[in-house]
């Protein structure tokens, strides 16, 4: 299925620069969006930050289009 858009989450390092860090972004299965069906897994994601590197990176989770109207939803 050919993604509509994506929804971009900013991820901020905290508590100082030092070192290397990574960190693997994730979807969550909860509310009313069904993975696969909704939106695309973000599961393999992973953003890394040098030395120094204090730098916002984003997760990227692709929109795909299920042709159900949004505000006919209900979460469970």
């Amino acid at each position: 299925m050919k993604p509509e858009g994506t929804a971009s989450f900013a991820v901020t390092r905290i508590n100082g620069s030092a070192g290397t860090r990574s960190a693997t972004c994730s979807t969550v299965d909860l509310a009313s969006a069904t993975p696969g069906l909704d939106y695309g897994d973000a599961r393999h994601e992973l953003l890394n930050w040098a030395d120094g590197d204090t730098s916002t990176q984003y997760c990227q989770v692709a929109i795909l289009p299920d042709g159900v109207p949004e505000g006919s939803r209900r979460s469970g």
